[in-house]
């Protein structure tokens, strides 16, 4: 990874690039692609009409600053700062992730405000389309249920060959009104905690991490309190000629009633052919029902394939098609389908 003479400017300016291992990487793509939506439409499509969307895009614009330090005596502190960045000029980011990490041979304590995901998310890393699990428009429907966290999290060492174990606190806003100095209000804002443990362990072809979280809801605004949990895994098996992944999780109320993060599997196959790997994505997210029950959100899946072809290390081209299928909106009935496809050709390269 080579230093980046911008990234070694900026610490520069605050005094601490002789004292920093300092690095810029990014991903940055060009694409043509095609979006379309059935005759059902959705919220952003009236009803009754079609809507295709044809042209180049900027899909995927992401910068990642790292700054590390040796303390000596085996300890290590690390800055990571990252953004996503829109294809249209002038557009706010879509991520703003950073994280503080002290690591030695105690483990890691790490401090971060960042866009939180799932286990389970294992897809194939060849399809370039959005799966729900990304920061797209609402086009493309939420599979996976992101939030953005603030928190701190303990990861022990290895406590057997490749077994490591992480302990987590974390608080979400569920007001989108910002708070004062990046600290939530709760006497401003809805805000939730959740304590969570993660069990991560990844060997020779095998990797699997299963958590367990249990969150505290009381959102202030609506003067509403609720208990919920969530247990989520996922594995990967790498035999060499085809790489799997698996993945699971649901989040229930106290009252036992699917909730949010409903029920969601992912599967997924990458099959390495020479230059070339062959993806296929499979997920889908069960019914969203409210605390009665009663169903708000029918179930949608997603199904994508794509080839990846590697022009280098760090260039490749990719072609992906795919797209949703379900009842994804709450305005539509059920058994009238939203469906969403896509297809999408580009060049991307990361650096």
């Amino acid at each position: 990874m080579k230093k980046s003479v911008l990234a070694l400017a900026v610490l520069a300016l605050s005094g601490t690039a002789a004292m920093a291992d300092v690095s810029l990487t990014g991903l940055a793509a060009i694409s043509y692609e095609k979006a379309a939506t059935d005759s059902k439409g959705n919220a952003a499509y009236p009803e009754g009409q079609n809507k295709s969307v044809t042209g180049y895009g900027i899909p995927d614009l992401a910068l990642t600053a790292t700054a590390k330090e040796d303390l000596g005596g085996g300890l290590s502190v690390a800055a990571v700062v990252g953004w996503d960045i829109g294809g249209a000029r002038n557009k706010a980011t879509s991520r703003d992730d950073y994280s503080l990490t002290l690591a030695g041979g105690f483990g890691s304590v790490q401090g971060y405000s960042k866009e939180a995901g799932n286990n389970g998310e294992k897809f194939s890393g060849a399809v370039s389309l959005p799966n729900g699990c990304d920061s797209t428009a609402a086009t493309y429907k939420s599979i996976c249920g992101h939030a953005n966290i603030k928190g701190a999290a303990y990861t022990t060492p290895e406590l057997a060959p490749g077994l490591k174990v992480a302990v987590k606190f974390s608080q979400y806003e569920t007001n989108a009104a910002s708070s004062n100095a990046g600290i939530i209000d709760p006497s401003q804002h809805g805000y939730y905690t959740s304590k969570n443990l993660t069990v991560m362990y990844a060997t020779g072809p095998v990797s699997v991490t299963a958590g367990y979280s249990a969150y505290n809801d009381t959102t202030v605004v609506t003067t509403a309190a609720k208990n919920t949990h969530k247990v989520d895994i996922g594995a990967t098996l790498n035999l060499g000629a085809v790489t799997v992944g698996l993945g699971y999780w649901e989040q229930t109320s106290n009252t036992g009633v699917s909730d949010a993060a409903a029920p969601t599997i992912v599967a997924s196959v990458a099959v390495p052919v020479g230059p070339v790997t062959l993806g296929l994505d499979y997920a889908q997210r069960g019914d969203l029902k409210n605390a009665a029950g009663t169903v708000t959100t029918p179930k949608i899946s997603y199904t994508a394939v794509g080839a990846k072809y590697n022009l280098s290390k760090s260039a490749w081209v990719n072609v992906s098609a795919g797209g949703f299928h379900g009842e994804t909106d709450a305005n539509i009935a059920a058994g009238a389908p939203d469906n969403v496809t896509q297809y999408r050709l580009g060049l991307w390269k990361s650096f």
